[in-house]
């Protein structure tokens, strides 16, 4: 099975209180994902000749790295401090141009900053069974140096393209006016998504899609959480592929997210064996709780109706 990542690889500054860090991550994070899954996995960046190594690195790895030349590197410094990000840019590239013979099983949208637009989004939509969204990049804007958050007001151009939608937690009042995570998710689905993945750190996350269901996170010792909900993103894809359950996708991709925030960049990320012994594990504390714990799906809670069915 193909898996092409659309999306920036980016150069990380991180800044922790047990220190600092250098690594190459952004769309890497899903195609190390996907390959470690046993997909075929391609990513197709901007950038110069700074990322050509760790480019070289991942096709070691058997991962497709399609670079197309830039002046520039998408360059991140990421501070992480009580649970709270802060962000800059220090460099970014231009537009990815989009090639129409590109084409998987599941193509994932990773945009970080400006390289993907709607124009991209839609031709993607014909060449895949499974259109994936992180709308991380569509959502900065930038103060300075400063990464800040702006309104998604695009938005419609591009939803009613995609199947599966990523939200985390910080970007969930930048893509809707509604004050409730169901609200938002309910909103959201009327343009077209059939699950919409809200993430929310050491919280879980929400899967709307036949019902609500609240996912929690596996528990483990955090080292740097950079990249953690493009792996659940990509994790969460693959599963949904290949079981069409929401449910199961979630449980299954928490696991694959709970590995990535265990080390530094894309070391962390785990193999399918590995990945699926968490999952169970979470499926079995997830079905033992009580009904009206909020962990087993909030059920008759139906999606919004689409506005544009497809």
């Amino acid at each position: 099975m193909r898996f092409l990542v659309i999306g920036n690889i980016t150069k990380d500054e991180i800044a922790t209180g047990a220190g600092r860090a250098i690594a190459f991550g952004g769309s890497s994070y899903a195609a190390v994902a996907a390959a470690k899954l046993g997909w075929r996995a391609r990513v197709v960046t901007r950038g110069n000749a700074e990322i050509e190594a760790w480019a070289e690195r991942l096709r070691r790895e058997g991962i497709e790295v399609d670079v197309q030349p830039d002046e520039g590197l998408t360059h991140f410094l990421n501070e992480y401090s009580g649970g709270k990000r802060r962000q800059w840019l220090l460099g970014h590239t231009g537009r990815i141009t989009y090639d129409p013979s590109w084409e998987a099983d599941i193509i994932h949208v990773d945009p970080m900053f400006g390289e993907v637009g709607a124009e991209e989004v839609a031709r993607a939509r014909g060449r895949c069974e499974i259109l994936s969204l992180d709308v991380q990049g569509f959502v900065r804007g930038i103060e300075g140096s400063r990464i800040v958050g702006r309104f998604w007001d695009g938005r419609g151009e591009v939803l009613g393209h995609v199947d599966l939608l990523k939200i985390g937690r910080d970007e969930a009042g930048l893509v809707s006016k509604r004050g409730d995570p169901l609200g938002i998710c309910r909103e959201l689905s009327g343009f077209g998504p059939k699950a919409i993945e809200l993430t929310l750190g050491e919280g879980g996350s929400l899967i709307f899609a036949d019902a609500l269901y609240e996912v929690p996170a596996y528990r483990v010792a955090e080292v740097d959480p950079t990249g953690a909900g493009d792996v659940y993103a990509a994790a969460f894809a693959i599963r949904y592929f290949e079981s069409r359950d929401p449910l199961t996708a979630g449980l299954f991709a928490s696991a694959a997210a709970s590995f990535a925030v265990e080390a530094v960049g894309t070391r962390g990320i785990a193999d399918r064996a590995r990945v699926e012994a968490r999952y169970l594990e979470l499926r079995r504390a997830y079905e033992a709780r009580p009904l009206g714990d909020g962990g087993r799906g909030l059920k008759g809670v139906p999606p919004a109706r689409r506005s544009n069915p497809r």
